[in-house]
Parts: C-alpha cells; sequence; structure tokens
C-alpha cells in the first residue's frame, strides 16, 4: 500500500511540477528560499507603511479632537459643507 501511494505520488509530483522535479532540489530551495525573502521583504515594507499611515492619523485625529467648535466651523465652512438646516 505505501509502495503505491509513493508511486501514485511521484506520478503527480511530475504531472504538476515537470519543470521543477527535473531540476536539482537544492536549485528549487534556493529559488524558492529567494522567493520568499522577497516576499517577506515586500510584506515588511507594507507593514512599515501602514504603521507610519497609523501614525499620521493618530497624530491627525488628536489634532482634530484639540481644535474648539469654532475652528471646526471655519474648517468645514472652509469645506463648503452646507449647515444642517439646509440640509433639513
Amino acid at each position: 500500500m505505501a509502495e503505491e501511494e509513493n508511486e501514485l505520488l511521484g506520478k503527480v509530483k511530475e504531472g504538476i511540477m515537470p519543470a521543477v522535479s527535473s531540476e536539482p532540489k537544492k536549485e528549487v530551495e534556493a529559488d524558492t528560499k529567494e522567493e520568499i525573502t522577497k516576499i517577506l521583504k515586500e510584506l515588511k515594507q507594507k507593514m512599515q507603511d501602514i504603521d507610519r499611515i497609523t501614525k499620521e492619523l493618530e497624530k491627525k485625529r488628536n489634532e482634530l479632537n484639540k481644535s474648539s467648535p469654532t475652528h471646526t466651523k471655519k474648517l468645514l465652512e472652509e469645506i463648503k459643507v452646507p449647515p444642517l438646516e439646509v440640509i433639513k
């Protein structure tokens, strides 16, 4: 039974990855390692970008929470938001 499974597994590998199975194992491992390293570098960069954006948003939120109602009203007028009475 185990021999049959090994034969079937070998046939499946040859069918799925004929180019990979013909390459030496060390080359395949090196290529895979390079791909993983590349992906990890990209993920690390994206996580740093997310952290930077999160810090910027937190800073802006804190600044907005500190602003007075008159300042907020001026900001709304600046971006031309109509008053609530007009909206209703």
